[in-house]
């Protein structure tokens, strides 16, 4: 086939190939022969103005002639497409041409980009390219060189020594003539089909997933509250075996046999053992409180009480022994000492 020959379709023909697009784009040169091929498109194909000779929203132009340099070098990098100049590849760019643009009049470069369909966002992307969401391109990249200009009036940024790294595929184009200029209305968008799909499947994932917990780790944590409560009442005990309340049970024989003496004694040191006492009466309400800590430890031993009998027989024990303390069954001294 001679190389200056545009491919001829059958007018049966619904669809075009890719190799089929890319002949008629490398070698038309009119838009709306590109685009009524592009329309027919099998794979995700669209035509767009990557740049064009004119200032962007920004007050910047690239040097028509340097982007034009830059293509080729491009293509060699494999000319990425990425979704809005994140690091998130969509597609990439398939040919390239110089012609003059429809609006402008001036010089621009079109662009014909393929978007893969591997994943959900790919599908997200070709849906709103194909919608009009996205309507056009952005060049991304860095120049060495960057110089204020004023042509035909109008002052601008100029940025001399451009490398263009990649093209993004995005709602809103800086440059305002760079927009989508054709796309193919067949090729399928699975986008909203694969979206919910995948959505579904993580809700799916959120909703059944469960702690994997074994019974063992379940005994081990609750041994450790266990001990560390009975630790605790251990401390409290301890902190009032030495209390003049204690000591007077001790020594009940002692001021029984002298008790003038000792009530003399009491009398010196009421203040002192009435603030001793209060700390006892705290330490006997912390005490209380342990108790119910460890009364509702003791529900949820008995689920697994078949697993520990050991541990589940000594906390009964210790709360049983509690409770005849706080109703007065058993003295905190007969108690003090069976601990110690």
């Amino acid at each position: 086939m001679d190389n200056n020959t545009i491919l001829m379709v059958s007018k049966t023909q619904t669809t075009f190939s890719e190799e089929e697009v890319m002949d008629v784009f490398s070698k038309s040169d009119s838009l709306d022969e590109i685009a009524k091929t592009m329309e027919s498109a099998e794979d995700r194909l669209y035509t767009s103005w990557a740049t064009v000779d004119s200032v962007d929203k920004e007050g910047q132009k690239v040097p028509i002639d340097e982007a034009i340099k830059q293509q080729d070098i491009l293509m060699e990098r494999g000319a990425p497409i990425m979704d809005t100049h994140t690091n998130k590849s969509v597609g990439k760019t398939l040919a390239y041409r110089v012609l003059e643009h429809p609006v402008t009049k001036t010089i621009g470069i079109l662009h014909l980009n393929k978007i893969y369909k591997n994943n959900i966002l790919d599908d997200k992307v070709w849906a709103e390219t194909v919608s009009g969401k996205r309507k056009g391109s952005s060049v991304g990249g860095f120049s060495t060189d960057k110089q204020m200009v004023s042509d035909d009036g109008s002052i601008f940024e100029s940025l001399k020594g451009f490398n263009w790294m990649e093209t993004s595929n995005v709602e809103s184009p800086c440059n305002p003539h760079a927009t989508n200029h054709a796309m193919s209305l067949v090729a399928k968008s699975e986008e909203k089909m694969v979206y919910k799909k995948e959505v579904k499947k993580e809700e799916s994932d959120v909703t059944t997933e469960t702690p994997d917990v074994s019974d063992s780790d379940r005994i081990s944590a609750l041994e450790e509250g266990l001990g560390m409560v009975i630790s605790k009442m251990d401390e409290l005990i301890s902190a009032t075996a030495g209390t003049p309340e204690v000591e007077k049970e001790a020594e009940s024989d002692s001021m029984e046999e002298d008790k003038e003496v000792e009530k003399e004694d009491m009398e010196k040191e009421d203040e002192s053992e009435e603030k001793e006492e209060s700390e006892v009466a705290k330490s006997l309400k912390l005490m209380a409180e342990r108790m119910t800590s460890i009364e509702k430890s003791l529900k949820v031993v008995e689920v697994v009480k078949s697993e520990m009998p050991t541990q589940v027989n000594k906390a009964e024990k210790e709360v049983h022994s509690f409770t005849d303390v706080m109703k007065g069954k058993v003295s905190l001294n007969d108690y003090t000492r069976g601990q110690l």
